[in-house]
C-alpha cells in the first residue's frame, strides 16, 4: 500500500510561541478532524518543525465535549486513549493491514513538551502530526484500546478480526 496515494490530514501547533525562558512547560492543542476522514487511520507520522525546543509529543483520543478546538493552553498530566507518541529517535506508526477506526469529525488532543533550555528568541513551533486514513486493507481493527499503566508504561492492545 502507498500511504502518500491516501488522504490526511494534519494536527499541528501552528507557529506556538515560545519565549526564551520556556523550559519545561507540556502544551496542548485540541483539533477535530475533518467530518469526511471516515475509515480508518492507516499511518500516523511526526511533522518536526523546532527541533532545538520540542523534547516529544503525544496524540490521544479526547471524547470530552468540551470546547472546540483549543490552541496552545497549558496542560500537564496524563489523558487517557493514547494513539501515538513521538520522541527523537522515533519515525512513523504504520498499520499495513488493518488501523484505527475512525469515523470523521473526531476529538483529539497533541500535547507538546517543550523545553528551551538553549534561550532562543523567537521561537515559533509548528510540530505535530500527519493523519492518513483510508479504508482498511487485509484485518480489520475490530478494537483498538490504550491504557496508561504507568507514567513510563504505555500498554495497547489491537485485536483483529479474522478474514
Amino acid at each position: 500500500m502507498l500511504f502518500r496515494s491516501l488522504p490526511f490530514f494534519d494536527l499541528t501547533a501552528d507557529e506556538y510561541p515560545l519565549g526564551p525562558d520556556a523550559n519545561n512547560p507540556y502544551i496542548c492543542f485540541r483539533f477535530t478532524s475533518p467530518e469526511d476522514a471516515s475509515g480508518y487511520i492507516r499511518r500516523i507520522e511526526p511533522i518536526l518543525d523546532d527541533q532545538r525546543v520540542v523534547h516529544h509529543f503525544v496524540l490521544m483520543h479526547d471524547h470530552d465535549d468540551g470546547p472546540p478546538d483549543r490552541h496552545g493552553f497549558e496542560c500537564g498530566g496524563i489523558f487517557n486513549e493514547w494513539i501515538y507518541a513521538w520522541g527523537p529517535g522515533m519515525g512513523a506508526l504504520q498499520f499495513p493491514e488493518g488501523g484505527l477506526p475512525t469515523a470523521g469529525a473526531e476529538h483529539y488532543v497533541l500535547q507538546i513538551h517543550y523545553n528551551n533550555g538553549g534561550h532562543y528568541p523567537d521561537v515559533a513551533d509548528s510540530s505535530g502530526v500527519r493523519v492518513f486514513w483510508g479504508p482498511a486493507e487485509g484485518p480489520r481493527s475490530e478494537e483498538h484500546t490504550s491504557e496508561l499503566q504507568s507514567h513510563s508504561d504505555l500498554v495497547c492492545r489491537l485485536l483483529l478480526e479474522k478474514k
